[in-house]
């Protein structure tokens, strides 16, 4: 939607009025970086959160420093060209917006900076689809493409089995990617959830695959993963058909639009679009929930940069919303105790295990924010860090550094 807005000094707000409360009673308010600039000029492809790393220490407060105008409609729209402003209000730092063009500029709110890379992000937000196990059993499949091809692409006929939808209907087809499982020990009490490749073919969903493992190894883990609950599956969806007609326990569909090919094996799921809000406002849980961590990389990688996506092992069940941001910790790794522990050392032979070995304090890793919650799990964008995020790293308050 096109509005005009004058040339001026615009306040902007991103639920100011919330925050100012909340960071009184926590002390002075967010911690301007020694190194801040006083002015800034907003550039092409910048977040709210780039941004305001380079004036907070804490970037997860930054909503603490806008303030509220009443008279801007949509006052926390900012865009590139802007030249945003350090001040001070009754001794609290402020940042607002100066438009120094004097003619009347059209501004367009698609073009508007957003709190995280939406580019980035918006694959994530749109198409991946959580369903559980009893759901997952129930849901109809690709059996074969027309003319017995390996694939079906736009304005190409598949065949379903198990669909009940009215002929003429839309309906989503969906790659399934990984299934999530419960592998919690009643003997540590911890949760721990296991994130495993699953086949593409509907007829062995329940035994997941492993990558990077020798065959022996796959088989004793898929025997141990039997003994684990699932917890639900991940599906991706790849293309849109229209449902041409049902024949017995089989339909007809013709492929609409697409991401990707439709291949046998994959699913149909009905359409449910997720409306997200493209802000996400950046906030600390007052508590953070016990045994979280980071569950895996969306890219198999050794671990994440900058604007990397990974799953954490926590959901909307543990109260973790959009915009909740956690600082990652390394593990510490236990090592032998440089007196004690040597192996070539008299005293180990007399020392414990606790005496001879020594468990270093975890390391900070980087800032997650979370842009989207499932029950059991969240999606995560890296937005800072000292060093690669892993798998298994520990969920703290993003105000811990050691």
């Amino acid at each position: 939607m096109k509005r005009q807005l004058s040339a001026a000094f615009i306040v902007l707000a991103c639920l100011g009025m919330l925050w100012l409360p909340l960071a009184a009673q926590q002390g002075n308010g967010p911690e301007l970086r020694s190194d801040h600039p006083d002015e800034y000029v907003v550039q092409p492809g910048d977040t709210l959160w780039d941004i305001s790393q380079m004036f907070l220490i804490r970037p997860w407060e930054w909503p603490a420093i806008w303030q509220a105008n009443p008279q801007v409609a949509n006052p926390h729209l900012i865009f590139p060209g802007d030249v945003l402003n350090l001040s001070y209000l009754n001794g609290r730092p402020a940042l607002m917006v100066e438009r120094r063009s004097p003619q009347i500029r059209v501004l367009d709110e698609k073009d508007a900076i957003t709190a995280l890379p939406l580019s980035a992000l918006e694959g994530f937000l749109r198409y991946p689809r959580m369903v559980d196990a009893d759901e997952f059993d129930q849901l109809p499949y690709v059996v074969g493409i027309e003319e017995d091809r390996m694939s079906a692409f736009s304005g190409m006929k598949f065949y379903a089995r198990g669909l009940d939808a009215p002929e003429g209907s839309m309906v989503v087809v969906a790659m399934p990617n990984f299934v999530y499982q419960d592998s919690r020990r009643e003997v540590d009490g911890g949760r721990y959830l296991r994130r495993s490749l699953i086949p593409r073919y509907a007829g062995d969903t329940h035994r997941p695959q492993y990558r990077s493992d020798s065959l022996l190894v796959r088989g004793i883990k898929s025997l141990d993963s039997k003994d684990y609950p699932i917890i639900g599956y991940e599906l991706f969806e790849v293309s849109r058909a229209r449902v041409l007609k049902i024949t017995g326990d089989v339909a007809i569909l013709e492929v609409t639009q697409g991401r990707r090919e439709i291949d046998v094996g994959h699913y149909i799921l009905p359409i449910d679009e997720y409306v997200y809000d493209e802000n996400f406002y950046p906030r600390a849980m007052a508590e953070i929930p016990g045994n979280a961590h980071v569950m895996d990389l969306f890219e198999v990688t050794p671990g994440a940069a900058h604007h990397d996506i990974v799953m954490l092992d926590v959901g909307s069940k543990d109260g973790v919303q959009p915009g909740h941001v956690f600082a990652t910790f390394r593990p510490g790794r236990e090592i032998p105790d440089p007196v004690k522990g040597r192996h070539d050392s008299f005293r180990r032979i007399f020392s414990t295990p606790e005496e001879a070995n020594v468990t270093l304090p975890p390391e900070l890793a980087g800032r997650v924010m979370v842009f989207r919650s499932y029950p059991d799990i969240s999606y995560a964008i890296v937005v800072d860090g000292k060093r690669e995020v892993r798998a298994g790293d520990i969920l703290r308050h993003p105000d811990e550094t050691v």
